[in-house]
């Protein structure tokens, strides 16, 4: 096999490599911001319902 042809399924699998790290890494950037969205949604609602109940 020719060193370009070695070359070319390198790329390849280099190519397919990165996108799934890509995408992996772009849903795992969205669940964090929805994790810390709901995480502050939830001490909001929790401080509401305490105000509410306890005071």
């Amino acid at each position: 096999m020719p060193i370009s042809g070695i070359h070319i399924i390198f790329k390849k699998i280099y190519l397919i490599f990165y996108n799934y790290c890509a995408r992996v890494s772009c849903c795992y950037f969205v669940l964090n911001i929805l994790l810390i969205f709901f995480v502050f949604i939830c001490e909001f609602d929790f401080e509401h319902i305490q105000k509410r109940f306890f005071l």
